[in-house]
């Protein structure tokens, strides 16, 4: 559909040794279940040696199954970088406590900008905006959402694992340090 295409370009600029493994976890109707969801991280889990997992994908229902393969794999020390959903509604895995959930934010305009939520479900916010995106066929396409805000967080990530900075709280602190805004949650 060009979605992964335009995920992968973001996640590759500007990087080096790095290798990707694509999942297919959509079906004809281009939606994803949360079997095929399960189905291809318990994969990962079980035959991939990796250091880190994008999806820009995932479900509005809270799922036990998804939230534990999503805490072997933090064990493992697997960093798990998840798209919130476009709508607005809270998403999973994105807001587990052991994924980096992120958000598009429009006060990000540049790829290189982030935005930082403390005390919330939402880790970090990038750009997310219309934008130019590399898709199929060797074409280009207008388009939006927080599946792009979220490579360009994995592609910052991924060069922070080459510096050496792979544990999950240090990385969230590196986010937070680069981030051009802070926003401070309250729980009531």
């Amino acid at each position: 559909s060009g979605h992964g295409t335009g995920v992968a370009s973001i996640i590759i600029n500007n990087t080096e040794d790095i290798t990707i493994y694509s999942f297919k976890a959509f079906d004809e109707q281009l939606q994803c279940t949360e079997e095929m969801l399960l189905n291809c991280l318990e994969y990962v889990y079980n035959n991939i040696e990796c250091s880190l997992i994008n999806m820009s994908l995932g479900t509005l229902q809270y799922n036990e199954k998804l939230y534990n393969i999503c805490k072997m794999l933090e064990n493992k020390n697997v960093i798990i970088i998840s798209a919130f959903s476009n709508d607005g509604g809270i998403s999973y895995p994105a807001a587990f406590d052991c994924v980096i959930g992120v958000d598009a934010s429009f006060r990000c305009i540049r790829n290189d900008q982030f935005v930082f939520v403390r005390n919330s479900v939402i880790n970090v916010k990038a750009k997310g905006a219309n934008q130019r995106i590399a898709w199929i066929d060797n074409k280009y396409m207008i388009t939006q959402g927080a599946s792009y805000a979220c490579g360009y967080v994995t592609n910052f990530v991924i060069k922070l694992y080459q510096k050496g900075v792979i544990k999950f709280q240090d990385i969230l602190q590196e986010i937070c340090n680069k981030s051009s805004y802070i926003y401070e949650t309250k729980y009531i």
